[in-house]
């Protein structure tokens, strides 16, 4: 058989797939698994997109469009931009993608070179620190701690750049830790990094229509004008609007880099969907009060979730202000020993033995970068939250 690339040594594959196969297959024995390692939504598509997609597919809207999205499509992104407080982006500062995920990875392929740093704020979506080293560059991750509520302090960006830093990838509302950046802590990161004017920021907004508590996400573009031509902005429909399938992301940036993004997407990505442009123009454009009674939901259950984990002496939970996850610190449980006589030595020890002992399904630390600590996704349905909850609180008593 003829060798495989290099590049497959240079990154770990997603513990988040790794959770998910484990919790299939004890599934497909006839487990129970309370299942909280998904970042999706678990409510329907709105009518609306459904409706435009029929639409599109009864009126022959099924060809390719353009590479880098439609005009149609680029003129709902520019309105959502614009209604978010950003500037009017001409077409050829935006591009729309198969789901944000590759376009991040795209975007990446047209900053970086081989030996590149980049900055990662940790606790990291998985997939950040994947799609630098992919391609030869390193993923610097710069600790956040609980104590500041998992938000990067200037002084430790500061101090992590050096001459080989190209980029910085921006994250709020984060996944894994539901942090929001405010306007002002989004403002001192900028200062920084208005001193070093070969760094790309490159800002991962894809929660940003999931907040609580009346908070607002800080968008570096809007935050930062002066600086709007180094700063590239990711967003879609997948979790705001709950269209996971329909792989809509889009982005918008300085015109140089942008052109050489379609350059890139022309080679490796093809156009996207057509019928899926069309359901995520409705989104875009349609009635915006599911958003906000979604939003509502998650933080029901979000308070929930914090109200029986917050019982449990063995782990420190910290408060999200967005997106939909819970980021839990399990340091309190190193070191005890489960009912069988395992001794849980790493966040992997203790969401195995959730797994195997109650039937629940959390992300390790790890893959976050982030050791002795969690990630559950409260995404899914109040039913299997308490489910959940219950197992993680039976399982952590059961330790000594």
């Amino acid at each position: 058989m003829p060798p495989l690339s290099n590049c497959l040594t240079l990154f770990a594959p997603s513990r988040i797939g790794q959770v998910f196969n484990l919790a299939a297959k004890l599934k497909s024995e006839g487990r129970t698994i309370y299942d909280l390692s998904s970042g999706e939504p678990d409510f329907d598509t709105d009518p609306a997109p459904n409706a435009a997609a029929h639409a599109a597919i009864d009126e022959g809207y099924t060809k390719y469009t353009e590479v880098d999205g439609s005009p149609d499509m680029k003129a709902a992104i520019r309105r959502k931009f614009v209604s978010d407080g950003h500037g009017e982006y001409p077409n050829v500062q935006l591009a729309v993608g198969n789901g944000a995920k590759p376009l991040i990875a795209n975007i990446l392929q047209a900053l970086l070179n081989p030996g590149d740093d980049v900055l990662i704020p940790g606790p990291c979506w998985t997939s950040h620190p994947g799609m630098v080293q992919v391609l030869g560059a390193k993923a610097v991750i710069v600790p956040c701690t609980a104590d500041n509520d998992y938000k990067p302090l200037p002084d430790d960006l500061r101090a992590a750049i050096t001459p080989a830093t190209r980029a910085i990838i921006l994250c709020s509302p984060s996944n894994p830790t539901g942090a929001v950046l405010s306007d002002q802590e989004m403002r001192a990161i900028m200062d920084v990094l208005a001193d070093y004017p070969d760094i790309w920021i490159v800002s991962d907004e894809i929660y940003s229509d999931i907040t609580f508590d009346g908070c607002s996400p800080a968008s570096a573009a809007v935050v930062a004008p002066e600086l709007i031509d180094r700063i590239i902005t990711v967003n879609g429909v997948s979790k705001g609007y709950a269209m996971t399938g329909w792989r809509i992301g889009y982005a918008a940036g300085p015109e140089d880099a942008m052109v050489g993004l379609r350059k890139l997407m022309s080679q490796v990505a093809g156009s996207p969907s057509s019928i899926s442009q069309a359901a995520a123009i409705a989104a875009l454009d349609g009635p915006q009060e599911s958003v906000a009674l979604r939003r509502d939901e998650y933080q029901s259950r979000r308070d929930s979730v914090l109200r029986a984990l917050g019982q449990i002496e063995e782990l420190r939970v910290s408060k999200p202000q967005g997106a939909f996850y819970v980021f839990v610190d399990c340091a309190g449980a190193m070191g005890k020993k489960t009912p069988d006589g395992k001794t849980i030595e790493s966040s992997a020890d203790l969401t195995t033995y959730f797994l195997e002992h109650a039937g629940v399904a959390v992300v390790p630390g790890e893959a976050f970068e982030s050791e002795k600590s969690f990630r559950l996704s409260f995404a899914t349905s109040v039913d299997v939250l308490e489910g959940a909850c219950d197992g993680i609180t039976k399982s952590c008593r059961d330790l000594t």
